[in-house]
């Protein structure tokens, strides 16, 4: 018997390429994982990695600019909601506009993941990458918060919430990096 728990509605918003959409959509049933984009460009990449991977389950992808999540997916909410390098993208009034939009789309007791890097003073190596002894900074389009600012925003959302620490350890790269952040909220 399969102890999984398919039937779970996923929003990966701000899916990408699909990095995270293969292995979502192969463990779901079908028709209930959404995601959304700003980019035309990566939806179809998107789209393409799943064909190569002979995924043949349902799925939707949404392009989402100049449009709100009730736009694109009405009233419904969802178990989980993931934000996976989104919010590092986004000024902090963005950040509170869509972690708001995102309450009102999800289920009673589901969970929204985020991930974050923290802007703490102490953080020595706050650089995007160390090459050849020169650091390249972060870009315009890099945004970075402090645990306090994280806090506030949170509290004033109504969210509860907590830091998965494990994440920490965890890098989707060669390097770790003990600044970002991966945070879980529920509703109060």
């Amino acid at each position: 018997i399969d102890k999984r728990e398919p039937a779970f509605d996923v929003l990966d918003y701000g899916c990408g390429y699909g990095r995270v959409a293969v292995p979502t959509i192969d463990f779901l049933d079908n028709n209930k994982y959404i995601g959304v984009d700003l980019s035309r460009e990566r939806i179809r990449i998107a789209e393409e990695y799943i064909i190569k991977k002979n995924i043949n389950k349902s799925f939707q992808f949404h392009i989402s600019i100049n449009k709100n999540l009730e736009q694109i997916v009405g009233k419904k909410k969802f178990d989980f909601i993931l934000l996976y390098s989104v919010i590092c993208h986004n000024p902090l009034k963005e950040v509170e506009r869509i972690l708001k939009e995102c309450k009102l789309h999800l289920q009673d007791k589901g969970k929204i993941f985020f991930d974050y890097q923290n802007a703490d003073k102490e953080n020595k190596n706050d650089h995007f990458l160390s090459l050849f002894g020169y650091k390249l900074k972060y870009s315009f389009k890099d945004y970075r918060f402090s645990s306090n600012e994280m806090d506030d925003l949170l509290n004033k959302l109504g969210y509860n919430y907590k830091v998965i620490s494990s994440f920490e350890k965890y890098s989707d790269n060669k390097y770790p990096n003990p600044y970002r952040k991966m945070i879980m909220l529920t509703h109060k």
